[in-house]
């Protein structure tokens, strides 16, 4: 079992090659906030948000969701709520 990280999953097409997908989510205020404290500035950071489906066009296509407005505590927490696939236990 592994983790890939692919921001544009979705818009690609690629949720096809997966057992299952978790979305990390946030707020937008949140993501370009998040984005800024990276060093994008305002036209990257719209730029990067208008490539990417609607949050909720994403939930609805991922097997869980989890929503990161919170600390990295809570998304550990929240990330400890999804089972295991069968056979990686």
């Amino acid at each position: 079992a592994g983790v890939v990280v692919i921001p544009l999953l979705f818009e690609t097409g690629a949720e096809q090659e997966f057992e299952r997908v978790i979305c990390i989510a946030c707020s937008s205020p949140l993501q370009s906030a998040r984005l800024q404290e990276r060093g994008w500035n305002a036209g990257q950071v719209a730029g990067r948000l208008s490539a990417q489906w609607p949050i909720e066009k994403k939930i609805d296509r991922s097997h869980y969701v989890i929503w990161n407005d919170s600390s990295v505590e809570v998304l550990r927490e929240q990330l400890g709520r999804v089972p295991p696939l069968k056979g990686s236990e």
